[in-house]
């Protein structure tokens, strides 16, 4: 009988082990998969971050219709800027003049935090640009176009938010105030103003990286206007 008692405690004591191992074994399985799906989760957000770290969109478009000299020699380059919207709209086009053939396409450019880019989605953190003028190498830049009071209502292609028009507004402070850059996640504000050689016939694309600055790309050319002569 004590045999017998013995044996069914010894089995009893297994059965326990057993079932005490397994759901040891099963918490600890449990706690991996989750752990799993965590670095999975921070996996994706990550590569999303630096896709949209690598991403641009198109800002604008620049045709160069047609170079001519003028009574004192120099090469005119006649241009039609649009802008472009969020959803890729050209906006009506704004022919202008400028004194040269090396074009600079300025703008003031805000840059935000990465961390505000990492946390944010859709377009928020992305960087942000308002035009401000087109001048060429032959000309003070003073006296280039101004895109931002010569440019008709029309031509607007998105419409700012309470939290963009309060930057723009600010936008020189933000230059100079570091804490109010940092109460507003801004990294940079700056002025760039890139530029390229042009030719007639030439269209331009510009675009701004969403955590950097503005950019020029060639993206073809179109029968040109032929060259004219000098202005009266």
């Amino acid at each position: 009988m004590k045999w017998g008692n013995f044996a069914i405690k010894s089995a009893l004591a297994v059965l326990i082990l057993g079932i005490g191992s397994y759901e040891l074994g099963y918490l600890r399985l449990a706690r991996l998969n989750a752990r799993l799906d965590e670095l999975e989760s921070q996996k994706q957000r990550l590569e999303g971050f630096v896709g949209r770290l690598r991403s641009s969109r198109r800002v604008g478009q620049l045709d160069v219709v047609k170079q001519y000299r003028d009574m004192l020699g120099r090469t005119v380059s006649v241009l039609l800027w649009q802008e472009i919207a969020e959803d890729g709209t050209l906006a009506r086009p704004y022919a202008l003049e400028v004194i040269g053939n090396q074009v600079y396409v300025e703008g003031k450019v805000i840059k935000f935090d990465h961390a505000r880019l990492e946390a944010s989605s859709g377009r928020e953190g992305e960087s942000l640009v308002l035009f401000h003028r087109i001048f060429a190498d032959q000309q003070p830049p003073m006296t280039g176009v101004e895109l931002d009071r010569q440019m008709p209502p029309q031509s607007v292609t998105t419409t700012l938010n309470a939290e963009e028009a309060k930057l723009w507004e600010r936008f020189w402070e933000l230059t100079t105030n570091p804490e109010l850059a940092k109460e507003h996640g801004v990294r940079v504000a700056q002025c760039e103003a890139p530029s390229v050689r042009v030719a007639p016939g030439q269209v331009w694309e510009v675009s701004l990286d969403a955590a950097g600055g503005l950019n020029l790309r060639y993206l073809g050319s179109r029968p040109a206007e032929a060259p004219g002569k000098a202005a009266p």
